[in-house]
């Protein structure tokens, strides 16, 4: 059920979207962000201003709370979880093509710059999230390089290329699903241990609702972390499928 800040939001998307993000920046607590919301739905509702009008550019007015929160070091286990889930990925895709097709694993030239390429773009664009509040298109280059990246890998294999390395497919193939499913699980462990999943907040809100939105927000986050191994097992059937 919609709460009225919540329609609020959904109205003045343009302004509370970055109002929230750049306190998320900031690590500010999704309770303190919920009550300068509920502060600035107030005031409009009484005023019949905008919040454009009201409060002026949401960056700034943002800035100008003061709201800070605690450090955040969360973002260098996300970075080196993200990446080295990502390069199994690839690598697990690869082999078990290979593997399907009764061939060993064969990384050629096109093979590394994509694997390469992509971790570093992985890497550049979580750690930048910064610039996607700022300036979108900065971060879109990454994520766009990562996509772009996936697909060079997919085809590499296929590539009439010298082979720099022959791996067995079938050993690297459990090797990379290993690290794959094992990041997932160490990121749900690491998930499942803290204590809270900071949903966004409003001070008026039942605790039903805090309940429901922390459940659904965790929720989020699970999918989010085991997405990459359900594509692999996707990406293994439709090879299956294919090749038979």
């Amino acid at each position: 059920m919609k709460t009225p800040l919540d329609t609020f939001s959904a109205t003045h998307k343009s302004w509370v979207d970055p109002f929230i993000v750049e306190l998320r920046l900031d690590n500010v607590p999704g309770s303190a962000i919920g009550d300068a919301l509920e502060t600035v739905h107030a005031h409009c509702a009484d005023s019949g201003e905008t919040p454009h009008e009201a409060f002026g550019d949401p960056k700034d007015y943002a800035h100008s709370l003061g709201l800070t929160g605690a450090p955040d070091s969360t973002l260098l286990p996300i970075i080196i979880t993200s990446a080295v889930s990502l390069a199994a990925f690839f690598i697990f895709s690869a082999a078990f093509k290979a593997w399907a097709r009764s061939e060993d694993l064969a990384i050629n030239d096109v093979s590394l710059v994509a694997i390469v390429g992509a971790l570093v773009a992985t890497v550049a664009a979580i750690s930048t999230m910064r610039w996607w509040a700022e300036k979108p298109l900065r971060f879109s280059i990454f994520a766009i390089a990562v996509a772009g990246f996936a697909v060079l890998g997919t085809f590499a294999a296929s590539m009439d290329r010298p082979a720099l390395l022959s791996l067995p497919s079938l050993g690297v193939t459990m090797v990379a699903a290993v690290i794959l499913v094992g990041t997932a699980v160490f990121a749900t462990a690491r998930e499942l241990r803290s204590p809270d999943t900071d949903p966004l907040i409003s001070p008026f809100e039942s605790p039903e609702a805090l309940d429901r939105k922390s459940r659904n927000s965790r929720l989020l986050m699970f999918f989010g972390i085991w997405m990459l191994p359900l594509v692999a097992v996707l990406d293994a059937a439709f090879t299956l499928i294919v090749l038979n």
